[in-house]
C-alpha cells in the first residue's frame, strides 16, 4: 500500500503545481466541483470529465513511474514498425519521455486537461498514455506514431524472458490502478473545495 500512497501523494503535487500556474485551469475544475452535490460521492466525482482530465494529464506529464517496465523479446525475435528485433533484447519505453512526444501529442509539454475532453484531437496517438503497468507491455503497429521514438533502450539479456504480446492484463499489471484514480478525484475534491 506504500507505493500506492507514494504515487497519489506525488502525482496530487503535480495536479496543485500545474493547477498554480494556470488559475483558469482551477477556475474551471471549481466551476465543475460547485455543481456536485456531495464531493465525497465516488460515482459523482468519476463522472466530471475537466477533473478526470486534469488527473490524466498530469499523469501524462508527470508519470509516477518515469519508465516503462522492462520486456524481453520471444527467442525467435519480433517484427516492431517494420523493423527486427533479435530474440532474447530488453526493451524498455520511457514514460516521460512518450508522454511529451510530439507525434503523440499535439503541443505536448504543455498542460491541457481538455484534451480528454473536449479536444481528442489533440491526443494523437492514445496508446501512449499508459500511466500504470500494462501486464504485458504491448508492441504492436497501433503504438507507431511513436515509430520516430524507437529510442527504446535496448540492451541484449539472458535472464528473465516476458514474452511480447498484444494482451493489457497480467500478473505484471498495476493493482493500484483501479484505486489510485478514486483517491485522486476524492483528495482533489476535497483540496479544492476545501
Amino acid at each position: 500500500m506504500s507505493s500506492i500512497s507514494d504515487s497519489i501523494r506525488s502525482t496530487l503535487t503535480y495536479i496543485f503545481y500545474n493547477l498554480v500556474r494556470e488559475p483558469t485551469q482551477l477556475q474551471k475544475l471549481q466551476r465543475e466541483l460547485d455543481a456536485v452535490s456531495d464531493i465525497s460521492d465516488f460515482v459523482a466525482l468519476q463522472q466530471l470529465t475537466y477533473l478526470n482530465g486534469i488527473i490524466i494529464e498530469t499523469l501524462r506529464l508527470h508519470p509516477v513511474t518515469l519508465t516503462g517496465s522492462i520486456r524481453e523479446t520471444p527467442a525467435e525475435g519480433a517484427m516492431i514498425s517494420g523493423r527486427f528485433v533479435p530474440g532474447n533484447i530488453k526493451i524498455c519505453a520511457p514514460r516521460y519521455t512518450i508522454g511529451r512526444l510530439e507525434s503523440c501529442f499535439e503541443r505536448a509539454e504543455e498542460f491541457i486537461a481538455e484534451r480528454w475532453s473536449s479536444k481528442p484531437e489533440m491526443v494523437r496517438c492514445r496508446a501512449a498514455y499508459a500511466p500504470f503497468a500494462l501486464g504485458i507491455l504491448i508492441l504492436s503497429t497501433s503504438l507507431w506514431p511513436l515509430e520516430p521514438f524507437l529510442l527504446f533502450l535496448l540492451f541484449k539479456s539472458s535472464n528473465v524472458s516476458f514474452p511480447l504480446t498484444q494482451a493489457h492484463l497480467g500478473r505484471y499489471t498495476c493493482i493500484g490502478k483501479n484505486l489510485a484514480p478514486q483517491e485522486l478525484r476524492y483528495a482533489a475534491a476535497q483540496l479544492v473545495c476545501n
